[in-house]
């Protein structure tokens, strides 16, 4: 077997919803296993996965990574902030209130323009509560603070 075999396992393995199919020690071995043998290339895979059931323990493997190494896929992390209440938004939010200004600042940039393309008024909410708990809300520029006011 490859690192691409053992990852693809270890991903199946993380399906939290089917508890009674994969023992819960064999979902946090594979989020252990996956932190330290995961590729760059393969951390994609980990952003929002398949069905929601891999979510919660994906945005687990993906604290344990952390950054900078997430910087890769920071953007696609950021959808996760589309719905506080989808299974590991919370954890990934906490890791985007963790970063240093500096870093998260272009990363929420990209996800409001985003956010406005598609018209998504709650996740610009949730990115809005995000940059206010951080208090660097007044960061932003007037073309930001424009998009943000649109929030449900």
């Amino acid at each position: 077997m490859n690192n691409k075999d053992d990852i693809e396992i270890l991903i199946d393995n993380l399906n939290s919803f089917y508890e009674g199919n994969i023992p819960k020690e064999i979902q946090e071995n594979s989020i252990n296993k996956l932190a330290e043998i995961i590729e760059d290339d393969d951390l994609v895979r980990l952003a929002q996965p398949r069905g929601k059931g891999y979510w919660e323990n994906s945005a687990k493997v993906l604290k344990k990574i952390g950054f900078p190494r997430l910087l890769i896929i920071a953007d696609k992390m950021m959808n996760w902030l589309a719905d506080l209440n989808w299974p590991g938004a919370l954890i990934i939010y906490n890791i985007f209130l963790n970063l240093e200004t500096e870093t998260l600042q272009p990363i929420v940039e990209r996800a409001l323009i985003e956010a406005d393309i598609e018209k998504d008024t709650v996740w610009i909410y949730w990115i809005n509560e995000l940059i206010e708990e951080k208090k660097i809300k007044d960061r932003f520029g007037k073309k930001y603070q424009i998009i943000l006011d649109k929030k449900d």
